[in-house]
């Protein structure tokens, strides 16, 4: 309908109320993500049934929706995060490890991306994150039989560390780009 926070809202709340009806999907982009503590409390958003974020770069955001529609048992699917702020992303001491966690086990079908930069970790705490999340360090194989879903822009001296299986069809690859202070940025990519 419209890619602006305002108008989409307006013209949904207008098809509510004229047809006396609540909406069974939702598909929102970055630009419909501006003012966070609007569209956040924002009841269609957290009541439909299926929501379908095509893109966002507002972790806080993702996080306190994740959580608020996850306590409903409500389905969400996000397509593509990015995350770049990495000081800003716990909401109650919640740690990379887990939001990352609680992100995948939102069964997010059509999820195809997620980028992050991370705070300049060591290869330790790298390592600590793929032992917390209990991923497979990153096989050859995959090369041979998968293959990206999406071009995401890759992170400059790319590290592809980690994999887990996402489900018979699919691989979850973990990359890691490293600068000269440690690890800056972190990507999560679907491989068909």
């Amino acid at each position: 309908m419209t890619k602006y926070q305002t108008g989409f809202l307006e013209i949904v709340d207008w098809v509510r109320k004229f047809f006396k009806c609540e909406p069974t999907e939702i598909k929102i982009g970055t630009g419909c993500i501006t003012n966070y503590d609007e569209i956040l409390h924002w009841e269609p958003l957290l009541n439909t049934p299926n929501l379908v974020i095509k893109e966002c770069n507002q972790s806080q955001f993702i996080l306190e929706m994740l959580e608020k529609r996850h306590e409903k048992k409500l389905r969400t699917h996000i397509r593509l995060v990015d995350i770049s702020h990495p000081r800003s992303i716990s909401i109650e001491s919640l740690s990379y490890s887990e939001y990352i966690r609680n992100f995948l086990i939102q069964g997010n079908s059509e999820f195809l991306v997620l980028r992050a930069a991370i705070p300049d970790w060591p290869r330790d705490q790298v390592n600590a994150f793929g032992t917390d999340l209990n991923l497979e360090h990153f096989d050859i194989n995959p090369n041979r039989t998968h293959a990206p879903q999406v071009d995401f822009f890759e992170l400059q001296n790319d590290i592809r560390m980690f994999q887990m299986r996402k489900n018979d069809t699919s691989v979850l690859v973990f990359h890691f780009s490293q600068d000269t202070l440690g690890f800056d940025k972190m990507a999560i990519t679907v491989w068909f």
